[in-house]
């Protein structure tokens, strides 16, 4: 809502303003991420480890696309928003037809 004021206020410098920009993307790959995280316990609390595979191939494919791309901090927040959005989208769909 306030980048400003939430990075002023929590790390009192002006010279940290520079990751302002940063912050509404960064915010959605964390969303994204936690829902993901919990659909990851849920697969493993009905003992269904067979998305745990799913999950290894996303972290791998996060790896190599990061390892490739990785030239200023937009590149490393949406290729990760990415990939984790894909998985969460990919999990949502096995959820529903699993049900």
């Amino acid at each position: 809502l306030f980048p400003q004021f939430t990075v002023l206020f929590f790390l009192k410098k002006l010279e940290y303003l520079a990751i302002v920009q940063y912050l509404v993307p960064f915010g959605f790959f964390i969303m994204v991420y936690s829902l993901l995280y919990v659909f990851a316990y849920y697969f493993l609390s009905i003992k269904n480890t067979k998305m745990c595979w799913i999950f290894v191939g996303g972290a791998l494919l996060q790896f190599l696309l990061l390892s490739q791309f990785h030239s200023n901090f937009h590149q490393v927040i949406y290729i990760s928003l990415g990939v984790v959005g894909f998985l969460f989208i990919y999990s949502t769909f096995y959820f529903k037809l699993k049900k």
